[in-house]
């Protein structure tokens, strides 16, 4: 007799089993998709103070006339 191909991948029954319905997707989506939001404004703070940082010490370094070596 010849075997049946699996339906669903293994654990995928499992997976179906713990999705919320969608109404609750969407509000918790709109939540995560804030709380992204909020980490990458911050990520961005972050590298712009960074960004600002080094041009200031680039700035001071050229004043005192030090080389500066190029990065490869």
């Amino acid at each position: 007799m010849a075997e049946r191909a699996p339906t669903a991948a293994v654990g995928e029954e499992h997976a179906m089993d713990t999705e919320a319905p969608a109404s609750v997707a969407a509000v918790g989506d709109g939540r995560s998709a804030a709380r992204v939001f909020a980490v990458l404004r911050s990520f961005l703070a972050v590298q712009q103070r960074r960004a600002e940082a080094y041009s200031t010490l680039r700035r001071y370094i050229s004043l005192l006339g030090v080389p500066v070596q190029a990065r490869i």
